[in-house]
């Protein structure tokens, strides 16, 4: 297995870059008052999955037990970076978008939909893969309808499509662009 990167920001952050079945991962620590938010971003730097721990432990001991877990050798030191994501802002088509971490004000919730806001023009937007998706959706069978879990199981696909028209009605309502 090839070497990962490690670094971290000194407030609480630790990002760890590393090879996956062939393709860039990048794993997020970050600390909030009473846990810690992990997510999972592809190689474009799109959000797969997020959990929230409550935990005392800083984020870099989470970076150390994932590591150990994966049978990861030991990293070397990076520069730490936000993590990018590879797409344009909607509103001005800046590549200057940069991930809001909403939980930082209310630590007993993960982000549901990762949110995002253009450095350039302020706008705030969001992106929502359908891989984040089907996660957020096996993940919480229990805050489905039995009705709904009965759509879902009959058919996924259309299940997974309206969910998604339903979410972008959702944002456009509050202003909040979607990323393409």
């Amino acid at each position: 297995m090839q070497p990962a990167v490690l670094s971290k920001n000194g407030k609480g952050k630790a990002r760890l870059d590393y090879i996956e079945n062939g393709g860039k991962r990048t794993m997020l620590w970050e600390r909030v008052r009473d846990g810690v938010i992990e997510t999972v971003f592809d190689g474009n730097g799109i959000v797969v999955k997020e959990l929230f721990h409550k935990s005392g432990d800083s984020a870099e001991v989470f970076a150390d037990t994932f590591m150990k877990e994966k049978g990861i050798p030991k990293s070397e030191r990076g520069q730490y970076s936000e993590v990018k994501i590879g797409k344009n802002c909607p509103g001005c088509g800046e590549d200057s978008l940069v991930r809001i971490a909403e939980s930082a004000e209310d630590s007993t919730k993960v982000p549901i939909t990762p949110l995002y806001k253009c450095s350039k023009c302020g706008k705030r937007s969001y992106y929502l893969s359908g891989e984040y998706l089907d996660y957020l959706v096996v993940n919480n069978r229990a805050l489905f309808s039995e009705q709904e879990l009965k759509e879902l199981d009959s058919d996924k696909e259309k299940f997974m499509t309206e969910l998604k028209e339903y979410i972008i009605r959702i944002f456009a309502s509050q202003k909040i662009m979607r990323i393409r």
